[in-house]
């Protein structure tokens, strides 16, 4: 099939089942935990600022969907991102460049000065995608992993308490603890309420809160959240815990609060009977590193961030 057989339009809401059944069939061969169900794709992208609309674009042979690409905003230095995927069956036919090329010029559209994708290293095609569009390497994430959930006691440091968030009366909650505890961080987004009040809306999620001097409200020094996705034990589709963000406020770092909402999370994935946990960690902050692997996570795959820098 030629590639001018292929259209690329914007999305529409009545794409949504044809999406979700071809995201499942490029996860059944990717099987990179990719979310593919009806529900989680409608509720990741009717998050606030997202505006599929305007921001997401479907590739279509004949009545065929084939492949799609969403650009949001990084929130930080005018970087973009974008986050997508062909069809296996239709992959090497250019369409991948039509959706990137797409992305780009909605990228200056929205006046950004560059725009962002993240590949698996052992994905050589997606790494040889990125690098024949003029991509840079920019930063990498390690995806890390227990299984089987397994780890030692909670412990709850002096001084310090925790509670469940209540819903979307925690959203200026949600905000303060993951806007301080992230603002240092490579590729930081801030939090707006009403982003938070989605997240703490979701029915898929489980979010803790640290707290100081065992106070219920207004005192929340750090924050975790986990929800269950879609990933894969020996080689089959299964249900996973997915822990993110997991941040503890400066000043009260170094004390045990990040370990106490790790293990959290990963009894709360356990009592679900969810066989694995999994969570992603900047490659470069090695004390993050260490606290996860002390609870028994492994690196599992290294996610490459890539950049195309725009010329004006």
């Amino acid at each position: 099939m030629s590639q001018t057989a292929v259209t690329v339009r914007v999305f529409r809401w009545d794409d949504l089942p044809a999406l979700s059944r071809l995201c499942r069939e490029a996860e059944a061969v990717d099987q990179v935990g990719r979310p593919g169900n009806v529900d989680e794709l409608a509720e990741r992208w009717r998050r606030p600022g997202v505006h599929p609309e305007e921001n997401l674009f479907v590739a279509q042979v004949g009545e065929e969907y084939v492949g799609h690409v969403v650009v949001q905003d990084h929130g930080w230095g005018g970087c973009l991102v974008a986050d997508g995927l062909v069809h296996p069956r239709w992959r090497r036919r250019g369409i991948g460049s039509r959706l990137f090329l797409r992305a780009v010029d909605r990228t200056r559209e929205r006046g950004g000065r560059a725009l962002d994708i993240g590949v698996r290293r052992d994905r050589p095609a997606a790494v040889a995608f990125a690098r024949y569009h003029g991509l840079e390497h920019v930063r990498s994430m390690w995806r890390m992993r227990l299984e089987p959930i397994t780890g030692p006691e909670i412990a709850i440091p002096a001084g310090y308490g925790w509670r469940e968030a209540r819903g979307e009366a925690d959203a200026e909650a949600y905000c303060r603890s993951y806007n301080a505890s992230f603002a240092s961080h490579w590729g930081f987004s801030p939090s707006t309420v009403e982003e938070a009040a989605q997240r703490l809306r979701s029915r898929f999620t489980r979010t803790f809160f640290a707290l100081r001097d065992g106070q219920e409200v207004g005192e929340e020094v750090g924050v975790c959240a986990i929800s269950p996705r879609l990933g894969y034990v020996s080689g089959a589709p299964a249900q996973v815990g997915h822990i993110g963000p997991l941040g503890v406020v400066p000043g009260h770092q170094r004390r045990g609060l990040g370990r106490m909402l790790l293990l959290l999370a990963v009894a709360h994935a356990k009592a679900l009977g969810l066989p694995a946990v999994q969570l992603n960690v900047d490659g470069e902050n090695p004390g993050a590193i260490h606290l996860y692997e002390s609870a028994g996570f492994r690196i599992e795959a290294e996610l490459m961030w890539h950049r195309k820098w725009l010329r004006p």
